[in-house]
Order: structure tokens, then sequence, then C-alpha cells
């Protein structure tokens, strides 16, 4: 007579660790792809670079995109969105209207000063200046 088990084995330590290495490199592919974007260099201004590679637009990026700008971390990401937000406020709802024209239109936001807009130009899908 053979004993069979109701209960299956439970996972090894090994198996439920290979899956939150999975899980974590999961969440993190949207950021491994922007940092590989901006820093392979492929000849040309970095601006060029930046255009062909995934560069970061502030009109439509979310946070974590922004966040990881050089100078640039998650609160003051968070405010590039919402000086976004609130400058499409009292438009009508879908408009599509851009609120950086260009990189020094970011220093309308706090925390944003040339030195950091100098930083993150090359990395930003607009017209620098």
């Amino acid at each position: 007579m053979t004993l069979v088990s109701s209960n299956p084995t439970p996972p090894t330590a090994h198996a439920a660790s290979t899956d939150n290495t999975l899980v974590i490199l999961l969440a993190l592919w949207p950021v491994m792809g922007i940092l590989a974007g901006v820093t392979v260099r492929t000849g040309g201004s970095p601006a060029d670079v930046a255009r062909m590679r995934n560069a970061v637009d502030p009109n439509v990026a979310p946070w974590w995109e922004l966040a990881v700008l050089p100078r640039i971390g998650p609160s003051t990401a968070r405010a590039i969105i919402d000086q976004r937000n609130a400058a499409r406020q009292p438009q009508r709802a879908g408009s599509r209207t851009r609120t950086y024209e260009s990189a020094d239109d970011l220093t309308r936001v706090r925390g944003i000063g040339p030195k950091t807009i100098e930083r993150i130009a090359p990395y930003l899908a607009l017209d620098h200046r």
C-alpha cells in the first residue's frame, strides 16, 4: 500500500527567492530601460542620444521615470507632475496641451534651478532651450 499525502510539498526557499527576484526585476523594468537609454552613448550630442533612446518627456512621464533623472528625486518628480496637473486643470478634460515646452519651463517647479536644468536637459524629450 502506498501512502499519498494530501498536502503538496511546500516550495523550497530557493524557489521563493527566485519568485521575489522576478517580481523585483519586473517592477524595475521601466527604470532599467530609462537608465540603459540615457547611459548608452552612440556618438553625437547628449541631446541627440536622449532623443534616440528612451528620453523622458515631463509632459507625460510618470513620477518614477522623472525620479531617475540627475538631481531629481521622488519628491521633485511628484512636484513636476503636480505643476503639470495644475496647469492643465482649467482646460477641458482630455485636452493634450504641453505644460513644459522647453527644459527652462521646469524652473517653475520648486527645487529646480539652472544647474539642475543643465544636468537633466540632455535626458529630456523637449526643446532644450
